[in-house]
């Protein structure tokens, strides 16, 4: 009996979050959250910040204009990436058989595309 009332007691808020959960669902690649995308670059601009991303739970793209080869944050419990690709890490990596690198960050629209992931809203998901 006490399982019948707890389910009766949440039912209402679960009506309550069901439109909410449609209208999401409805509109096209919502946005999730903003964010910084970060990565390291060498002194000719070079990048290669896709393996190091992977291993943060994040993701790297290129043609999203000004965030194209950064590393940004794929699902909620990504890494920081502010505090992944720091001076320190950056001065250690090596691109394109070059030691040494500077860390950038710029900011980033992250919206859901469906798959249980995050992408940039101008990746034209």
């Amino acid at each position: 009996m006490k399982f019948f009332a707890a389910l009766v007691a949440i039912l209402p808020a679960a009506a309550l979050a069901a439109p909410s959960l449609v209208a999401r669902q409805s509109a096209e690649h919502p946005f999730v959250m903003d964010s910084v995308a970060c990565g390291c670059v060498n002194d000719k601009g070079e990048m290669d910040n896709h393996g190091d991303c992977i291993f943060q739970v994040g993701d790297t793209r290129q043609n999203v204009g000004d965030v194209s080869g950064l590393c940004y944050r794929k699902v909620p419990w990504s890494a920081d990436m502010t505090t992944v690709f720091t001076t320190e890490f950056c001065a250690n990596k090596w691109i394109n058989g070059v030691k040494g690198a500077t860390p950038v960050c710029k900011p980033v629209k992250l919206c859901d595309n469906y798959d249980g992931a995050w992408a940039p809203c101008n990746l034209g998901l």
